[in-house]
């Protein structure tokens, strides 16, 4: 046991410098990444980039009205009567391409395709894409 610790206090002596470096960097990086000024420009970032899209064309629907679904994009998206674009909230699944696309969508396509359905309004009105 004596001999693991001397080792070891040996390894951490002949290797200081190192440690040194490492420490020294990872409290440099982490000043530069907490800074307010970089959270600033990143929360403005953010606003301007979801200010900057503007739903056109889309009907203002009242929450919990009740409309036909005619198509099924993929296992979160689908499309109301008037071909308006629906986004399921608190689920994302696989786009096409993926593994569990196809599986997404005949289910969702099971569940709602040509049934009427209640739509719910979350946090904001629209995402990115004006669904």
């Amino acid at each position: 046991m004596e001999k693991k610790i001397e080792k070891m206090k040996r390894f951490l002596k002949e290797n200081k410098i190192f440690f040194a470096i490492v420490i020294g960097a990872t409290i440099i990086g982490a000043a530069i990444y907490f800074t307010p000024k970089n959270q600033e420009k990143t929360k403005s970032q953010i606003v301007s980039s979801t200010e900057s899209k503007v739903c056109q064309n889309v009907p203002q629907l009242p929450d919990g009205a009740i409309k036909l679904v005619t198509k099924v994009i993929d296992g979160d998206t689908f499309l109301i009567e008037g071909g308006y674009s629906v986004r399921l909230l608190g689920i994302d699944v696989d786009e096409k391409g993926y593994p569990c696309y196809n599986a997404a969508k005949s289910r969702l396509e099971e569940l709602i395709l040509n049934k009427k359905v209640k739509l719910e309004k979350g946090v904001e009105d629209f995402d990115q894409y004006c669904r």
